[in-house]
């Protein structure tokens, strides 16, 4: 029995030292300048702020949003426009872009168009630790953010965060997704190429197959189901401190003087007829018409609906339910664009 002992935790510790060379070497974070894959690896509201930083021409519009709007163009004429979405950017990202752009860089913003999904409000779904990492951008979180963030970063000795981040399954699966990233770039697979393609070439090369069709299932509207499906498990409400940001970044919009588009992003209606079977979703669905309509009641916000049972234009396709084909985003670009174009 004692060697039975011996033997799991000398499996365990070894697991436990696996996990932490892993995500040292990989470096998902940029963190140890290790980078043993070179792959530059940023994480994303630091990269969206040196890209500010970089703008020549001022921008007078901003796009922010998630993933889900990466590939909007909003253009405008006579108008400098810039797109700052993010990965899983939510509310109070946008937040601290807005006031970093017009207090920090001075620009002068005069239009800002925002991507705002219900699914990005929940309560089951914290503040990004690496926005309070970011020390331009955590300057403009709620005090109480501020708090946590330097309770959990500056108050405890470092090396506690470290050791927990290096031995953190999250750490390892972004460790993960950059060597799959790394082994896309060696066999040219592009993401969502193959869920996108419609005459995908075979290839002869065993390992591309592999993740071809590992790049399908990920980017397949099953997968994205099931991430959703996960995240309204047990969720029934909208985070109340995300309430405050959206009411302050909308307060801070008019004291600026500062025009604001909302816009919803689509779902296929695949992807909305099998999620309304969830009592969660449809509950936070309602909740958040609610809060729309508050935001436009009392700051005048236009509003475009892109999900299935408001929007009346040309068919939308999602290639996972939720992220936009080519053609789509550029349907939602000339439908934001006409509606600014227009006036406020």
């Amino acid at each position: 029995m004692k060697g039975s002992h011996i033997t799991f935790f000398i499996c365990l510790v070894g697991i436990l030292i696996l996990v932490a060379a892993t995500n040292y070497l990989i470096d998902p974070y940029g963190r140890y300048g290790t980078d043993i894959l070179r792959m530059n690896r940023i994480d994303s509201r630091t990269f969206i702020v040196n890209k500010m930083g970089r703008q020549i021409m001022h921008p007078e519009l901003l796009l922010f949003g998630s993933s889900r709007c990466l590939s909007l163009k909003p253009e405008i004429e006579n108008v400098n426009s810039l797109n700052v979405s993010l990965y899983a950017g939510a509310i109070e990202d946008h937040y601290c872009l807005l006031r970093y752009a017009v207090e920090d860089l001075k620009f002068p913003v005069h239009t800002v168009v925002v991507g705002l999904e219900p699914d990005l409000l929940v309560d089951n779904q914290p503040i990004n630790p690496m926005l309070k990492r970011n020390t331009i951008l955590s300057r403009y979180l709620l005090k109480n953010d501020i708090s946590v963030a330097k309770s959990n970063f500056f108050c405890k000795p470092g090396y506690i965060d470290e050791v927990a981040s290096l031995l953190s399954t999250t750490t390892l699966s972004d460790s993960l997704r950059v060597v799959f990233k790394y082994l896309l770039n060696i066999f040219r697979v592009s993401e969502a190429g193959a869920a996108t393609s419609e005459n995908p070439e075979k290839s002869v090369n065993l390992i591309k197959t592999i993740l071809e069709k590992i790049t399908v299932e990920k980017d397949s509207l099953e997968s994205r189901l099931r991430q959703y499906k996960n995240l309204y498990a047990g969720s029934t409400k909208i985070d109340p401190e995300r309430l405050q940001y959206l009411d302050d970044f909308a307060e801070y919009a008019q004291r600026h003087e500062i025009h604001v588009l909302i816009f919803i992003p689509g779902y296929s209606k695949n992807f909305w007829k099998e999620m309304h079977c969830v009592d969660s979703f449809v509950e936070i669905q309602g909740k958040f018409d609610r809060v729309i309509h508050n935001l436009v009641e009392t700051y005048g916000f236009k509003v475009i609906d892109f999900r299935p049972v408001h929007w009346r234009g040309p068919e939308l396709e999602f290639f996972d339910g939720v992220h936009p084909t080519k053609h789509t985003a550029e349907i939602i670009d000339a439908q934001i664009n006409r509606v600014i174009s227009d006036g406020f």
